[in-house]
C-alpha cells in the first residue's frame, strides 16, 4: 500500500507541477529562493569585464532634450565606438521608427562600412501587426543551414510559428545581426526561436558567439555545452540588478564625444559594447525575474554574459524522476520512522532536499526540481503516516474489544464472595492492565471441605491471563475428580499443585510460569492444609486468649509452577478456629508504590495487627482503600489480589 500511495502522490505532484499554478510557484517562489540564496552566498555569475554597458538614462534625456537620437547621431556614435575596435556593438533597440529614405540610406551605408559587428533587437508576434512590415525570413542568416546547424539534430526544437518584426530595409540589411529579444517573465529565454522547419531566429546575445553548434539535444556555444529544457529554453543566469547598474555608464559623455569626433576612452579593444537606449523614466521595459522587476536590458546583458563567459545554468531534466524519488523516500519515512520522531524526520528531510537543491544551484549552477520533490516527499510521508495511524487506531480499537472480551471471560474465573455456612470468603482483584495475571478461586469439595487457591502468573496482560485460564480449568477438573471419586483422588493441595505444574510444563510456551498457593479448609476438624509453589505466604490472623496473633502460614515451598517437571509440593497444616482469618495476597499488593515511593512493603503484617479484628468483608475493603491511598496517582506496575477467608462461629 505505501507504494500505491507514493505513486498516487507522485502523479498528483507531477500534474500540479505541469499546471499553470505549478509554473507560477516555480517562477515566483522556487526560482526566487534559489537566485537570492545564491546572491546571499556571493556565488552569482561574474559579469565579464569586457562588457561595457551604456544607458540612455534620465540625465541623458535631460541634457539632450530628446528621447532618442536621430540616425545621423547614431551613425556617429557607432563610428566613435568602432574606432576602439570592440568585438561588437549590441543595441537593445529595434530601429523601426519612420525615417526618410535618404537618412536610412546614409545610415545603412555608414553601418555597412564599419569593421565592427552591430547587432540590434527584434521581436516575434503571434500574428501580423497592422502598420508594421514583417522582416523577410528568406535571408540566409535566418536559415538553419546558414547558421551551421544540422537540421537533423534540431528535431527537439519545436516550431513556434509567429511573425518576425524589426528594423525595416535597408536598415535591416546593414546590421550584422538582428536577434530576438523575447522574454516572457518566467526566467527562461529561447536561444533559438524556430518560426518554421527552415527558419530560425537566434537570440540577440548569440551573435556574440564565435561558434554555435548542436550535439544531441544540447547546444554548444563557444565550446561550452548549453542544455535547453524540453521546450528549448534556458534559464537566464542573471545577477541582482545592482550588479549591472554599477557597471553601467550614462550615454551622455559617449554621445557628446562622438558628436565631437572624439574616441570613447572607457571602451577597449575586444570589449562588448551594450547600449540600452530606453533606460529613462516612463520608457524602461521592466521584466519580472527571480530578482524582482528589472530593466529588460539587464536580461539581455545576462544572456550575452553567458555567451562570452560560458557561465550557463543547467536545468536538470526528468523532473518526474525526482518527484517519484521524493515520494518513495517519503513513503519509506512514513513506514519506518516512529511516531515520536516522524515530524522531526520529515522536517529534516525537507530541509535536506532544500539545502541540497540550493547548494547545487549556488555552487554547481544546476537547477534541480527539489521543490516538487520536497512536496512529493512531504505528501507521501504524511499520507502513509496518516494511513499507518488509521490502521494503528483500528488495531487498537480491535485490541481493546478483544481485551474487553478477555477481561469478561477472565472475570468469570474468579469466585464470588460467599459464605459457605462455616466459612466467609471475600476478595478483590485489581489488574495492572485490561487483563491480569492474578487469579483466585474457591471450590467446595464436599464433606465440609473447601479449597481456596491464589496464583500469580509471570507478567500481566493477555499472555498472563491465558495462564490463569489454564490454572482455572485444571483446578476445576481436579476438584470435579475429587468429588466424583474421593478414594482415587485424595484431597491433598500438594497433589493439586503437582497437577497444575504438569499442565504448565506440558504447554507449548515454556514462559508459562506461575506462583501458586492452595489451601484446603476442613471445617469439621478446624484445620487448614496447604501447599506452596513459590508464592507469598498468607497471613493467619488467629484469636487467642492473649489477643490477636498475626503470623504467616509457613511451609516448605515447592518450585514455581511450570519450572521443573515432576516437582513435589510438600503440605503443612495449621489450626483454624472460629473468628480466625487467613489473608492471601499477591506480590503486587506489597510491591506497588505511589509518587513518594511508599507502599505496603514489610509494613503489611504490622498493619494487620491493628485492623485484623475486622470481619472478612471489612478487612478486604480496608486493605483496598489503604492500598489505593498509598499508590495514588501512579499506575500500578503489577496486578494485586487479596482474599480473606474467615472461620465462622460454628467452625470446629
Amino acid at each position: 500500500r505505501p507504494l500505491i500511495v507514493a505513486a498516487a502522490v507522485a502523479a498528483a505532484v507531477a500534474a500540479a507541477q505541469a499546471s499553470q499554478l505549478g509554473q507560477a510557484v516555480e517562477t515566483h517562489a522556487t526560482q526566487r529562493l534559489a537566485f537570492r540564496a545564491r546572491a546571499a552566498l556571493g556565488r552569482g555569475p561574474v559579469l565579464d569585464p569586457r562588457i561595457k554597458i551604456f544607458s540612455y538614462d534620465d540625465g541623458t534625456v535631460a541634457a539632450l532634450k530628446e528621447l532618442d537620437l536621430p540616425l545621423s547621431s547614431w551613425q556617429k556614435v557607432f563610428a566613435s565606438l568602432a574606432g576602439r575596435k570592440p568585438k561588437g556593438i549590441f543595441l537593445d533597440k529595434l530601429f523601426d521608427k519612420p525615417q526618410s529614405p535618404a537618412e536610412q540610406a546614409a545610415f545603412a551605408e555608414a553601418v555597412r562600412a564599419l569593421d565592427v559587428p552591430v547587432v540590434v533587437a527584434s521581436f516575434v508576434a503571434n500574428d501580423a501587426i497592422k502598420g508594421r512590415a514583417r522582416l523577410p525570413l528568406t535571408e540566409g542568416r535566418y536559415q538553419v543551414e546558414s547558421l551551421t546547424l544540422d537540421p537533423s539534430r534540431l528535431s527537439w526544437l519545436r516550431s513556434q510559428g509567429g511573425a518576425f518584426f524589426g528594423a525595416p530595409p535597408p536598415l535591416s540589411e546593414a546590421f550584422t545581426g538582428i536577434g530576438h529579444a523575447i522574454y516572457n517573465g518566467d526566467g527562461y529565454v529561447r536561444p533559438f526561436h524556430r518560426i518554421n522547419a527552415a527558419s530560425i531566429v537566434p537570440h540577440w546575445s548569440l551573435f556574440a558567439a564565435t561558434t554555435v553548434g548542436v550535439e544531441g539535444s544540447h547546444l554548444v556555444v563557444n565550446g561550452t555545452p548549453v542544455h535547453p529544457d524540453a521546450d528549448g529554453q534556458v534559464l537566464v543566469n542573471i545577477d541582482p540588478p545592482e550588479v549591472y547598474a554599477k557597471r553601467a555608464f550614462t550615454m551622455l559623455p559617449l554621445i557628446t564625444r562622438a558628436l565631437a569626433g572624439k574616441p570613447v576612452p572607457v571602451v577597449a579593444e575586444g570589449d562588448y559594447v551594450i547600449i540600452l537606449p530606453a533606460m529613462y523614466t516612463g520608457n524602461t521595459d521592466w521584466k519580472e525575474t527571480p530578482h524582482g522587476s528589472v530593466p529588460g536590458g539587464y536580461v539581455m546583458t545576462a544572456m550575452l554574459n553567458s555567451v562570452i563567459s560560458g557561465q550557463w545554468l543547467r536545468v536538470l531534466p526528468h523532473a518526474w524522476a525526482f518527484i517519484a524519488g521524493g515520494a518513495l523516500a517519503g513513503a519509506a519515512l512514513g513506514v519506518l520512522v516512529s511516531n515520536v520522531l516522524f515530524f522531526a524526520a520529515l522536517f529534516a528531510g525537507v530541509l535536506l532536499l532544500a539545502a541540497g537543491g540550493l547548494a547545487a544551484f549556488a555552487f554547481a549552477s544546476v537547477h534541480a526540481p527539489w521543490a516538487p520533490a520536497a512536496v512529493a516527499f512531504t505528501g507521501a510521508a504524511l499520507a502513509v503516516f496518516a494511513d499507518r495511524q488509521r490502521k494503528r487506531q483500528l488495531h487498537q480499537v480491535r485490541m481493546e474489544k478483544e481485551l474487553e472480551t478477555a477481561r469478561i471471560v477472565q472475570d468469570s474465573f474468579f469466585a464470588e464472595a460467599r459464605a459457605t455456612g462455616r466459612l466467609k470468603i471475600e476478595g478483590f482483584f485489581h489488574p495492572a492492565s485490561e487483563c491480569g495475571g492474578d487469579w483466585w478461586g474457591h471450590f467446595p469439595a464436599g464433606d465440609g471441605l473447601d479449597i481456596v487457591v491464589i496464583g500469580d502468573a509471570t507478567g500481566h496482560g493477555v499472555s498472563a491471563a491465558l495462564v490463569t485460564a489454564m490454572a482455572f480449568s485444571t483446578c476445576h477438573s481436579w476438584v470435579h475428580e475429587r468429588r466424583a471419586a474421593v478414594q482415587l483422588v485424595p484431597a491433598n493441595p500438594g497433589l493439586l499443585l503437582a497437577r497444575l505444574n504438569q499442565v504448565l510444563c506440558e504447554s507449548k510456551s515454556r514462559d508459562a510460569t506461575m506462583t501458586f498457593f492452595a489451601a484446603l479448609f476442613d471445617s469439621n476438624a478446624g484445620v487448614v492444609t496447604f501447599a506452596n509453589a513459590g508464592h507469598n505466604f498468607p497471613f493467619i490472623l488467629a484469636h487467642t486468649d492473649a489477643g490477636l496473633v498475626v503470623r504467616k502460614l509457613m511451609s516448605t515451598p515447592g518450585p514455581v509452577l511450570g519450572m521443573l517437571d515432576d516437582a513435589v509440593y510438600p503440605v503443612a497444616r495449621a489450626n483454624f478456629s472460629p473468628r480466625d482469618k487467613v489473608m492471601f495476597f499477591t506480590d503486587g499488593l506489597v510491591e506497588n508504590k505511589g509518587r513518594a515511593g511508599k507502599g505496603w512493603g514489610f509494613g503489611l503484617q504490622k498493619r494487620l495487627r491493628k485492623i485484623g479484628g475486622l470481619g472478612a468483608a471489612e478487612l478486604r475493603d480496608q486493605i483496598a482503600k489503604e492500598s489505593k491511598e498509598l499508590t495514588h496517582g501512579v499506575p500500578p506496575d503489577d496486578d494485586s489480589t487479596v482474599v480473606v477467608v474467615e472461620a465462622l462461629k460454628d467452625c470446629r
